[in-house]
């Protein structure tokens, strides 16, 4: 039973390896999607080793050189959340020092990275390193495009060495020898002469059509130019008629403003009148006021001149009987003075 499932597994991987090169082999070319794509499927058939089971998450990493690579794996991340159960963690390195523990480093030639140390920095640790262009066996998975679709190589020994291992079925369909890699290489090689000769007879009918363009460009600015001259004086005809129109429509508007003036300070002149009238009618009663109080105020002198005249009688009235009390107090004091000595004289001749 134990044997029947272990084939039973064996045949659905084999299935889903073949199916994942047979879809990248159909793709027009190994663009970053694809990349992403296959990083994302061939993750999921790896053995990690006996320490995978204690990770958290499960890392990706690469080393930047391409940004658009690690956005397409992060679209991937949002509906594959999980590679064999771990929440998928990306990582993007833009130096080879910032390196950190990842299960899965990808690594495309064209970034400038040397591939010796890369290999140092992830000795002793279960990374599986996936390369783009290097050389042959000289990463653990490396590949090489051959007319737009991918072929790869791998080096069992060294991803054994690192504790890991991948399944017969990958090895199976791997390029076997150094011999067939360089042919492919050099089919490779030769694809990209091509490209590189038809990317310069683009760039050589691109110059002429710039030069063509560029002369057109310079008819275009002439007739622009002659157009800018018309349109300015256009403009500055247009600015003296508003000026002109502005002038009159101000002219207007002052007269107008003017006029409102006139009759706002005839409304205030009339108000002024009355409020002057009105004033002198006020004072008239004030002054009939003023002259029936100094007729009071001239009683009322009379009746204080006749209240002095009785107050200096009672002034004279007063003064003279204190006068006449201190005379009388005078004589009570010799009386009585006089009346102590003959009392003190009788007692002594008594």
């Amino acid at each position: 039973m134990f044997k029947q499932l272990r084939f039973f597994r064996a045949s659905l991987l084999a299935l889903g390896l073949i199916l994942l090169f047979n879809d990248l082999y159909s793709q027009d070319g190994f663009d970053n999607p694809t990349r992403a794509l296959y990083v994302f499927d061939l993750a999921k058939y790896i053995d990690y080793g006996p320490d995978f089971a204690d990770s958290a998450t499960f890392k990706i990493g690469v080393l930047l050189g391409d940004y658009d690579l690690i956005n397409e794996m992060g679209n991937i991340a949002k509906t594959r959340t999980k590679i064999q159960d771990k929440p998928v963690l990306l990582i993007g390195f833009r130096r080879l020092e910032s390196l950190t523990y990842t299960q899965v480093l990808y690594v495309n030639k064209n970034a400038g990275f040397d591939l010796k140390e890369i290999k140092a920095q992830i000795a002793g640790r279960q990374t599986m390193l996936i390369t783009e262009g290097y050389e042959f066996r000289e990463s653990m998975m490396n590949f090489i495009i051959v007319d737009g679709k991918p072929r790869y190589d791998i080096n069992e020994e060294m991803i054994k060495s690192a504790g890991m291992s991948v399944p017969q079925e990958l090895l199976f369909m791997a390029i076997k020898t150094k011999e067939d890699w360089q042919n492919l290489f050099d089919i490779a090689s030769r694809e990209i002469e091509v490209q590189k000769e038809t990317i310069k007879q683009q760039l050589e009918t691109i110059d002429i059509q710039k030069h063509e363009i560029f002369k057109q460009k310079a008819l275009l600015d002439s007739l622009d130019m002659a157009i800018t001259a018309k349109e300015i004086e256009l403009n500055e005809k247009e600015d003296i008629l508003n000026h002109q129109s502005s002038q009159i429509s101000n002219q207007q508007g002052e007269i107008s403003v003017q006029k409102k003036t006139i009759l706002i300070q005839q409304k205030e002149v009339q108000i002024q009148k009355d409020t002057l009238s009105n004033q002198k009618k006020k004072i008239a009663i004030q002054i009939t006021r003023m002259d029936e109080q100094l007729k009071k105020i001239g009683e009322q002198e009379s009746k204080i001149k006749v209240q002095l005249v009785a107050i200096e009688k009672q002034k004279l009235v007063l003064y003279f009987v204190l006068f006449a009390l201190l005379l009388v107090s005078i004589l009570g004091y010799y009386i009585y003075r006089g009346y102590k000595l003959k009392k003190e004289a009788n007692r002594r001749l008594e």
